[in-house]
């Protein structure tokens, strides 16, 4: 039994490893000059992500909320924010025990995932009843084709009372209502 390999068995696997070697390097190509079918892509993942993370929030703001009104002992039932909004990861039930505010890692724990790539964090402002109560999130670049996508698809499932959203505004702020303003918007809820 001869178990030496013929001398031109070392060729093909020369081969093989040469095409492999050139099937990474273009790979490596493609992947760093971009996704060829970002704007097909991108939409989807942008939608699926915004309305998620929109959900998510809007359910522990309103978590929130209704853990104060069983309790009965406050005003404003809803987290306070400062300024023109509150990162949504920094927000407090102002109901929940001493110590356990925060409404992420606080009383009832849940992950806040991160914002979608492409976009500023979530923020949410609360303008009280007058002024209304939002959260608010915007991508960094208003020109980029395939987040604008993204956003519209992710709009078409909340009505009019749950959401203000100017595809044509400078700011492409979407803007998911927790409670609309009986007066007018606050600026930090509007488009």
């Amino acid at each position: 039994m001869n178990t030496r390999l013929s001398r031109n068995s070392g060729i093909a696997i020369g081969m093989i490893l040469f095409i492999i070697a050139v099937i990474a390097v273009l790979s490596i190509a493609i992947s760093a000059s971009g996704n060829f079918m970002g704007t097909t892509v991108t939409p989807d993942r942008v939608s699926a992500d915004v309305k998620s993370q929109a959900n998510l929030i809007r359910n522990k703001i309103l978590e929130c909320y209704t853990y104060g009104y069983e309790r009965g002992d406050l005003v404003d039932k809803y987290p306070s924010s400062t300024g023109t909004g509150t990162p949504v990861s920094d927000l407090n039930c102002p109901s929940y025990p001493t110590g356990l505010t925060n409404i992420w890692a606080g009383q009832s724990p849940a992950s806040l995932p991160p914002p979608p790539g492409g976009f500023d964090k979530w923020y949410y402002v609360n303008a009280g009843a007058s002024g209304g109560r939002c959260a608010r999130i915007q991508p960094l670049s208003t020109t980029d084709v395939g987040l604008k996508n993204g956003l519209l698809q992710a709009s078409s499932v909340f009505d009019a009372n749950e959401l203000s959203f100017d595809a044509n505004s400078g700011s492409l702020r979407f803007i998911l209502w927790i409670t609309k303003p009986t007066g007018s918007p606050s600026a930090d809820c509007s488009s």
